[in-house]
């Protein structure tokens, strides 16, 4: 499992605009061997952000941002390259965090090690 909490905040003094954000993200995973060149993972993850922002001296928020998704990828071994498609299925904030979407999602990575 995995793990991250994060605190930040962003200003502009020049357009009056100051945003600010807290959150965390947790992760669980399962990995195995499928041989001796191919590793699948399986995920879960979740986040959650509380973000709030003033422009031109106007509090907004804060604002509640949740979002996660459950996923696998199969990364497959060749000499020195790699390749790892990943597959899965996300819920996504859209307005203000207010309205969610639910959707797949689909990643491809190379690589060299």
């Amino acid at each position: 499992s995995d793990g991250a909490f994060s605190l930040g905040e962003s200003s502009n003094d020049e357009e009056g605009f100051i945003c600010s954000a807290t959150g965390f993200e947790g992760q669980l995973l399962f990995s195995g061997n499928a041989s001796a060149k191919d590793t699948y993972t399986f995920a879960v993850r979740m986040n959650y952000h509380s973000y709030q922002e003033t422009y031109l001296g106007t509090p907004y928020g804060p604002v509640d941002v949740m979002h996660g998704a459950i996923s696998t990828n199969l990364k497959s071994k060749m000499r020195r390259l790699y390749i790892m498609p990943e597959i899965g299925i996300g819920i996504f904030p859209v307005v203000n965090g207010k309205t969610y979407i639910v959707g797949p999602f689909l990643s491809f990575g190379v690589g060299y090690q």
